[in-house]
Order: structure tokens, then sequence, then C-alpha cells
């Protein structure tokens, strides 16, 4: 097993860069609306979630509908249990 890294890296060991730059992600996103329905989607996906592309080709539509409610849940219920919205912790199933 590799040993983990404690700070993000921009270079990998041969040098070669890891990310893209602000630039070429705006030229990657003109360039996606371009394509096809499902490729745009698919460059989306990299690029607004920024999963691996093996990531996101194993997503059914289905599925990521599943996902997206459950990213906007994470996002909005800690905001809304400050306004008085109160829901149940995570229990572990040893507590049921």
């Amino acid at each position: 097993m590799r040993p983990t890294v404690d700070e993000m890296r921009l270079f990998d060991n041969t040098g070669h860069r890891l990310y893209l730059t602000a630039d070429e992600r705006t030229h990657f996103l003109d360039a996606a609306t371009q394509e096809t329905r499902g490729d745009r989607v698919f460059c989306y996906l990299l690029h607004y979630i920024g999963c691996r592309p093996s990531e996101a080709l194993v997503l059914a539509p289905d599925r990521l509908f599943f996902y997206l409610i459950l990213a906007c849940l994470r996002v909005h219920l800690p905001l809304l249990r400050g306004q008085g919205f109160d829901y149940p912790e995570r229990r572990s199933k040893r507590d049921l």
C-alpha cells in the first residue's frame, strides 16, 4: 500500500500537472456544449462534481438522480437545522 500524502499536490512524481487551470476548465466546458447530450452530461459530471471518469461511467440516470438528491440533502439539512428544522441523528445498526 502506498503512503498517503497529507497535502494536496499539483504535480505527480514525474512532474506532470495533475489538474486543469481555470482557463483550461473554461475551454473544456465550452467544448462540452458542442457535444451530444450524453457526452455533455459526462463532461459536466467531471467538471462540477470532480469525479473520476471511471466513476462517472458507472452512473446510470436513475442512480444519478438519487445521488443528486443525497448531495442536496447534505448541503441543505444542516442549514435547515439552524432554522428550527430538526432531523434525526444517524444511528448505528446496533442501536436499532
